[in-house]
């Protein structure tokens, strides 16, 4: 149960703690990624890194985890996830420097 808990902290936080570098990043991110959304989440990925269904594949295994969660609680959370997918550890630092 403590992992439950510490899942949806980190769920609902994470979103709030970007700052420095990282956010002036984030506002650019439409120059370099293609994406796309499901109701809590938004995916961003190279184009042509990976097909559309895998891209959907990923966002309906995400919605569905993030619904086991929030009934397991009994709470409904209003936030939107970003998940970022990079084709290799080099290329994610070279644009982040993280």
């Amino acid at each position: 149960m403590r992992n439950w808990i510490l899942i949806l902290i980190l769920l609902h936080f994470i979103p709030f703690n970007v700052s420095g570098q990282e956010k002036e990043w984030l506002l650019n991110k439409d120059s370099v990624f293609t994406s796309i959304s499901s109701e809590h989440f938004n995916l961003y990925s190279f184009d042509g890194h990976l097909s559309k269904k895998t891209k959907v594949d990923i966002l309906n295994e995400r919605e569905s985890a993030y619904q086991e969660i929030s009934d397991f609680f009994g709470i409904k959370p209003n936030l939107t996830i970003n998940i970022f997918l990079f084709r290799n550890e080099q290329l994610k630092y070279n644009l982040t420097w993280s």
